[in-house]
């Protein structure tokens, strides 16, 4: 593959990426947390891909220059904008990345705490188990009347 298919592969994962990282979002927004795990699934097998082709390019990357040196300038221009847009796309990815962060605490915390109600109920239950039972329904039926 040429340098400039590999970065136009790199970028379109970059893509599927920032769309499931905006997935997630959307999902802790609304409280989807089944439709959240799948999301997660998804994300980290790309990731293990994104990952595989960063590693892919990293020798490039690294002397980049060099790399560029037997390109024609309307090549070497468009690998440019590619990773220029590679790196645009990271960014935004971790902004939502953080957003998400930040969704997932109030969601702990909202869990934590209507777990905390629930654990108090059932002390509550435990407690009025656990003393002398209510005395038995009397018969309001006179036979008198």
């Amino acid at each position: 593959m040429s340098l400039n298919s590999e970065l136009e592969h790199l970028l379109e994962l970059y893509r599927r990426y920032h769309a499931l990282a905006q997935v997630t979002v959307g999902l802790l927004k609304q409280a989807n947390y089944e439709a959240l795990d799948d999301a997660w699934a998804k994300r980290r097998e790309l990731f293990k891909r994104l990952t595989a082709a960063r590693a892919k390019l990293a020798p490039l990357f690294a002397d980049w220059e060099p790399a560029l040196s037997g390109l024609e300038e309307a090549q070497k221009e468009k690998c440019s904008r590619l990773v220029g847009q590679v790196e645009e796309l990271g960014k935004k990815t971790l902004a939502l990345d953080q957003e998400a962060a930040t969704l997932m605490e109030g969601a702990q915390t909202e869990i934590k705490n209507s777990l905390n109600h629930l654990q108090k109920g059932a002390n509550a239950l435990k407690a009025y188990h656990g003393t002398a039972h209510p005395p038995p329904a009397r018969n309001l039926i006179t036979k008198s009347g």
